[in-house]
């Protein structure tokens, strides 16, 4: 005669400890209370630290600091154009982005128009900001001297490693206001997905194979809404 074993999953117990305080759950007896404030303060610590540390990459002498471009196309629309963030998520190692930095201690000289206006994107500003059209790696520009002024600066970083979110690339440009930011061609610069205004236009092709297949589809939509193609 076949023998039947019958199985019955073992309810979990409820424990308690006369006098602990601690409260039964119904997997067993909670850590005491005194454990679960020091695990509470002991993340917002840790999550703190990593704020701060984030923050202090970002940020350099005299005030600069990296412009944030999602914040400046939420600001401006239109007149300030940046790259979807499905092209900003998929760049990596090797490729050029382009990244501003300026700093408010630094108002604007008498002999700079209010509110200029950039020729390429019509971008209102309230003082100069100095462009660096292509990568040193790619274009040779030769060496130009010119005072620091407190202007605005931006230029190309070559991606040497990327940890989620966070890039972190070497400056690609010569820079003029180096007395002041103490930032200079082949310096090492950690930034952030929403501080890439652009990306070169060589790694195009090398961004879309890496994109599937919704990515491709939501990328052709935001291309069709900005008239880039019918």
């Amino acid at each position: 005669m076949p023998v039947h074993v019958h199985c019955r999953k073992r309810r979990p117990s409820v424990e308690t400890v006369s006098g602990s305080g601690d409260q039964p759950t119904a997997w067993g007896r909670e850590p005491p209370l005194q454990s679960r404030l020091m695990d509470q303060h002991k993340s917002r610590f840790l999550f703190t630290i990593q704020f701060m540390t984030e923050q202090r990459s970002t940020q350099l002498a005299n005030g600069y600091e990296l412009v944030d471009g999602v914040r400046m196309h939420a600001k401006q629309g239109d007149r300030f154009q940046i790259p979807h963030s499905t092209m900003r998520r998929h760049v990596g190692v090797g490729e050029f982005v382009e990244v501003r930095i300026d700093s408010p201690r630094f108002s604007i000289h008498p002999d700079a128009p209010v509110q200029c206006e950039c020729p390429q994107c019509n971008e209102a500003t309230t003082k100069p900001v100095i462009c660096h059209e292509e990568p040193a790696s790619l274009v040779a520009v030769p060496t130009q001297s010119a005072p620091a002024r407190g202007w605005g600066e931006q230029f190309w970083v070559r991606i040497t490693s990327r940890a989620g979110e966070w890039v972190t690339g070497v400056v690609d440009n010569p820079l003029h206001e180096t007395r002041l930011h103490e930032l200079d061609l082949g310096d090492t610069l950690r930034l952030h997905e929403s501080h890439i205004l652009a990306i070169h236009r060589i790694h195009y092709n090398d961004l879309l194979l890496r994109m599937n297949e919704e990515e491709l589809i939501t990328f052709g939509q935001w291309l069709q809404d900005q008239g880039l193609i019918p």
